[in-house]
């Protein structure tokens, strides 16, 4: 039984306290949206924002889920790690919501953790992707917390085995930045490439804020590798590769998401860009996915012209992760809608074909997007 027919039975479910297990069931369904759409972090909850929007658009348009419509709850956290607990406590407690998308970020979304598994109401994030996000002990995932992003470790082993499959790679220098997220890209890379035969010649930190870079230029010049994997933020990334590509030297740079920012065009310049490789969730060039220009086209018409981010495609496949959730649920609560996110198999997103493993960690295709002249030039998928 789905929610189409439960009207008799919503008003029979649920007799603990908690918000997942009460009933929510009226007029609409009803979908918390806590994302930063003001203060420091706004572009981030901005952009998943309309993202999220086209897919409960597209819902309503189609009928909604049993016949009702999607209501969208958007409460704006200010980018504020007090006022996102307290507003994740409000939609879930006082608002009635079924599940809750947001926040965005990783630090904001683990703050609101306890609140989702306190209230038993799911909690999804497009963009909190550490490794350790999702995990409530080493065995276990906290129950009613997922993300739409592949984690970084996977976006890692996605770029050890392109390279080993794609480049025919068997040596790698790893260049990586002590901040951030970045030893999480680096050591499942490590790991990964290892792991299938390869070598890496060195792992070298580089120091926050460093642009001279020309040791490196001058050890990759004297040493025999196949790749150069480098995991730090955009600006480091491209003051590398003009260096790199400056001295004549062809290696294949293989990076992280941070790659897809105009900072690398900026900085090292379109002419420097071919050789170039980095692991997205979303890429408008991916040509294998038809969702893809749908998307494109929705959001187009829907934002002015405006183009789709990786991190529009993300909260997007977020919405639809939850929407999908409750259209299987047995009943309308926020732990029938757990079990059925939990169990998600294949659902077909912006940013892949989207299955939900035991660890609550997304299992689908990582891409590769290829830069020529500083333009991607094809998108590889790898399967998980």
């Amino acid at each position: 039984m789905t929610l189409a027919g439960l009207a008799i039975l919503s008003l029979l479910v649920g007799c603990d306290g908690s918000a997942g297990a009460q009933p929510h069931f009226g007029q609409t369904i009803k979908i918390g949206l806590n994302l930063e759409t003001s203060g420091n972090l706004a572009w981030y909850g901005g952009a998943a924002l309309k993202g999220a929007q086209i897919a409960i658009d597209a819902a309503n348009a189609s009928g909604g889920i049993g016949g009702r419509q999607v209501q969208a709850m958007v409460v704006d956290n200010m980018s504020q790690a007090g006022r996102t607990v307290a507003l994740g406590t409000q939609l879930m407690s006082q608002e009635k919501a079924l599940a809750v998308l947001g926040p965005a970020t990783e630090d904001l979304f683990r703050a609101t953790v306890t609140v989702a598994d306190r209230h038993e109401i799911v909690a999804v994030s497009p963009l909190a992707c550490g490794s350790r996000v999702l995990a409530m002990t080493e065995q276990a995932p906290h129950p009613y917390v997922f993300r739409s992003c592949l984690g970084y470790a996977q976006q890692g082993r996605t770029m050890a085995n392109f390279a080993a499959a794609n480049l025919s790679a068997r040596s790698a220098l790893v260049l990586r930045t002590t901040e951030g997220p970045f030893a999480d890209f680096a050591d499942a890379f490590i790991a990964e490439f290892t792991a299938s035969g390869g070598q890496i010649i060195a792992d070298e930190v580089i120091g926050p804020g460093e642009t001279d870079l020309s040791r490196y230029v001058t050890q990759l010049a004297q040493t025999p590798v196949d790749v150069v994997y480098v995991a730090t933020g955009s600006a480091q990334a491209a003051h590398l590769i003009g260096q790199l590509r400056g001295a004549g030297l062809k290696h294949p740079v293989l990076g992280i998401e941070s790659f897809n920012d105009p900072v690398l065009r900026d900085i090292a310049g379109a002419g420097a860009l071919t050789g170039v490789y980095f692991t997205v969730d979303f890429s408008s060039a991916d040509s294998r996915n038809p969702r893809v220009q749908e998307f494109i086209d929705a959001y187009r018409n829907a934002w002015n012209g405006e183009e789709p981010s990786s991190q529009s495609a993300l909260g997007h496949d977020a919405a639809l992760l939850i929407l999908d959730a409750i259209r299987r649920a047995n009943s309308p609560t926020g732990v029938e809608v757990q079990r059925a996110l939990a169990e998600t198999q294949n659902l077909d997103g912006v940013t892949g074909r989207i299955s939900i493993g035991p660890d609550h960690e997304v299992i689908k295709d990582g891409l590769v997007v290829e830069l020529v002249e500083g333009a991607p030039a094809s998108v590889t998928h790898v399967a998980p």
